[in-house]
């Protein structure tokens, strides 16, 4: 609402942008930073690179408004919105293209590396677990332990 309804009106849109945009960009930083023992290390670099550009283009669409150059700002400001496709490109394509990853069998195949470099290949053994979407690595680490049963909602009936 904020970037196409009311870019150029002054809006509650644009400060809920705000707080939002700003909360979620420390997460998306606080993930990068404890991603890398979970992934390649080319996917981690990429990943950070792709951040890295988004920062820049968020700086540089934050001049271009404040020097009023509608066109830079619109380039910009899109720029920045392209970081979620380009992370689901790159995690897409470590995922679906490279194939599982297991840190602890790198170099413990028997198979040629490609590239030369053992630590962009994915070797998947008998033992490996199904391959988890980092997100669900991510959120198994900072898991809340549930609720005891005594204090649900459904026993809320019996009292």
């Amino acid at each position: 609402m904020a970037d196409y309804m009311n870019m150029t009106n002054d809006s509650i849109w644009h400060a809920f942008d705000r707080f939002m945009a700003a909360p979620l960009t420390v997460l998306e930083l606080w993930k990068i930073a404890t991603m890398y023992p979970h992934v390649r290390t080319g996917t981690f670099h990429a990943y950070f690179l792709a951040f890295c550009l988004a920062i820049f283009s968020f700086i540089n669409s934050q001049t271009a408004q404040s020097n009023h150059d509608t066109v830079g700002f619109a380039f910009w400001h899109n720029m920045w919105h392209v970081y979620p496709l380009a992370v689901s490109v790159i995690m897409s394509f470590d995922f679906f293209v490279l194939g599982e990853y297991d840190a602890a069998a790198i170099g413990s195949s028997a198979e040629a590396p490609l590239s030369g470099e053992a630590s962009f290949r994915k070797t998947p053994s008998v033992d490996s677990p199904k391959p988890r979407l980092l997100s669900t690595v991510v959120m198994e680490h900072t898991a809340i332990p549930p609720a005891s049963p005594a204090r649900g909602i459904g026993n809320l009936r019996a009292r």
